[in-house]
Parts: structure tokens; sequence; C-alpha cells
């Protein structure tokens, strides 16, 4: 007797050890590619966070890896093992010539495939596995896949077919697709480019100075910080605009952190500023924005209760209708400029009145 697997998913190695209790501790047969697999969560997937309410599962090693030259021939069954990677990398096929069948797991179902996104999962690898190793099986050999019905090898030719065009056809449209995005990306860089205000010499030279991340510019303040300043900059305005500004607040004292927006437009980083004030474990915090960034930054200040939050800081901003901050107790400094010929003053003057 012997256990045979054709690969290591949780789902298909979660029984083994009751399984080698109950009939005697018979030997395991596994392929080499995928043996590390019984005892590593991680990779048999009962690890993962979409799998929390599973137990870990962490199997014996096994005993023997697959020989992919020779017949086996075990308690009075003739049969070789077929490499049929692509639903993962060391998935096997099974077949019993004399019992004219095949044991498939994942890899080919009736009506249909086994799935490819998986880590390690290949749809080419597995299209070509599946012409190679099992369409090469006589038609009327039955096919006993890991899941659901049985089937034979015949019908799967035509639905394979189908298949195989179905993938080229997606593939050429993804292509084209991804290369018409890319042209239009492109031409709204270039657009986005030549409208961006671009920081001045003064501030380039402030830049320098500071710490930079892939997320934002840190200016540490001279001593003990009196708070901390995530600052959104307007929108299609370099970060590094306000660099001048942050400098001399780090002087007076603050720490400030100027973040990096894609395309330098807030609203696509909408919730920067809480993930770089929980990720920098920042107390005595003051969400910051001039313009569009301003009004980031009240979502932010409404979409949060988070304590470390203590008040606002707007430049020629002010909340949008939909952000409701009448149960906050957040300060909020807000500066203008009485000749702006931006700022929407009506909106304004009715967001004065709204409570804080």
């Amino acid at each position: 007797m012997a256990i045979l697997i054709t690969h290591a998913h949780y789902d298909h190695i979660m029984g083994l050890d009751v399984i080698r209790d109950a009939f005697g501790h018979p030997p395991v047969y596994i392929s080499d590619k995928e043996a590390s697999w019984l005892y590593s969560p991680k990779d048999n997937f009962s690890g993962l966070e979409r799998h929390a309410d599973l137990p870990d599962v962490v199997l014996a090693p096994a005993e023997h890896h697959y020989q992919y030259d020779d017949d086996y021939q075990i308690a009075g069954f003739r049969f070789h093992v077929r490499q049929t990677p692509g639903h993962s990398c060391g998935s096997v096929s099974l077949v019993f010539p004399d019992d004219e069948l095949v044991l498939t797991g994942d890899a080919l179902f009736r009506e249909t495939i086994g799935r490819t996104d998986l880590p390690t999962g290949n749809s080419e690898q597995l299209l070509n596995s599946i012409k190679a190793e099992l369409f090469s099986l006589p038609n009327h050999f039955m096919v006993y896949p890991g899941h659901a019905r049985e089937t034979t090898i015949s019908p799967r030719r035509r639905i394979l077919t189908h298949i195989s065009i179905s993938h080229e056809k997606i593939k050429k449209f993804t292509l084209s697709f991804l290369l018409i995005i890319a042209i239009l990306i492109t031409i709204s860089g270039v657009v986005l480019h030549q409208k961006t205000y671009q920081a001045s010499s003064e501030a380039q030279t402030a830049a320098k100075t500071a710490e930079s991340t892939k997320d934002y510019l840190f200016f540490q303040s001279s001593g003990t910080a009196k708070a901390s300043i995530v600052f959104y900059q307007g929108a299609l305005v370099e970060e590094t605009a306000y660099a001048s500004l942050a400098k001399n607040l780090a002087q007076e004292g603050f720490d400030v952190y100027l973040l990096k927006t894609p395309l330098n437009l807030p609203v696509l980083s909408s919730n920067k500023a809480l993930k770089v004030t929980a990720k920098n474990n920042l107390s005595n915090v003051y969400l910051a924005g001039h313009s569009l960034g301003g009004v980031v930054a009240c979502l932010n200040a409404a979409d949060s209760d988070s304590q470390a939050i203590s008040g606002l800081i707007l430049l020629a901003s002010y909340p949008s209708e939909k952000t409701n901050l009448s149960d906050s107790n957040l300060k909020v400094l807000s500066i203008t400029a009485s000749n702006d010929k931006v700022l929407q003053w009506d909106n304004y003057e009715k967001a004065k009145k709204a409570p804080p």
C-alpha cells in the first residue's frame, strides 16, 4: 500500500496523517518540487490570512519522491507518473494503463482546467502539460480529477482547443489594451507635467536637507518635536514646492512630512496621511494641506478615530460638503490670502459657518 499525492495544496493533504495512522503508515510519494510543502503552511496555503479559520497544515515528510522514467508496481497496481505543472509547480498525473484511467489532480477537470492564478501557477505551462502529457493518452481513458465528476480524455480535447484559442485571444486583447493604456498614460503624464507647478530653486535646495522616502520628504525638528505635521500638496503642485515652508517649520520645532502622491494629485493617495501616521507611531499630529490637499486632509480627519490626530491646518482650503466634522474637537488653523484668485470664496465662507 502507498499514498500517492498529485500536488501539495492543503485541500489535498490535510487528512494525510489521519490516513497514515489508520492504515499503518504506508509510504507517501510526492514530487520533489513540493515535498517541503507538506510541512510549510505558507506553501500549502493553509497558513494564508484568507484561511485563518483553518488550522495550519504541518505534516510529516514524505518517504519517496516520484521517479518519472519507470513504471511503479504497488499493491497489485501498475502505474507511471507524468509531470503536469501549471496549477502548481510540482503537479503530477498518475496513469494506470491496465485500468485505463488517469488521476489528474487539479490539472484537468470535466469541461475545464485547473486554476492558474495561485503562486507557482502558470496558464501556458498548464495548457502545454495537458496537451503533451494527458492528450497523448487514448481517448477512452477515464479521467478522475481532484474535484467534481469523472470524465474521459476525448471530450476534453475539444474543450482545451477552445480554451487555447480563447487564451490566445485574451492575451492579444490584453496586450493591445495595455498598449493603449500606456499611450494614454504617457500623453496624460506629459500634459500633467506641463501643467504641474514646479518647485522654485530655493525650495529645491531646501528639499535636499530632508530625508526622502518613497512616501514623503521628512524634515526633522532641531530638538524635541512640539508636534508632527503631515502635509498634502495642492493638485498638480510638486511636494518639493513646499520644502522651504517645511524646513522653516522644522526649525521652529515641528516634524514635517511632505507627502508624495501619484501625478501630484492627493486624491490618488487619499489615506496616505493616516498610513504614515500609523506606520511611524506618530502622536499629536496635525493633518495639513494646500487647496485640494486640504480637502483630502479633512476627509482623513473625518474618517479617522485615532487619538493621534490633534488638528487641521488648511492653506486656501476647506472641507467638502460631504465631509462632516461637526462631532470633532479638532483644532483648525485656516490660512488664506485676500488676493487668492483660485480659492472659491463662496464655498470657503459657507464651510467656515459650519461647525469645525
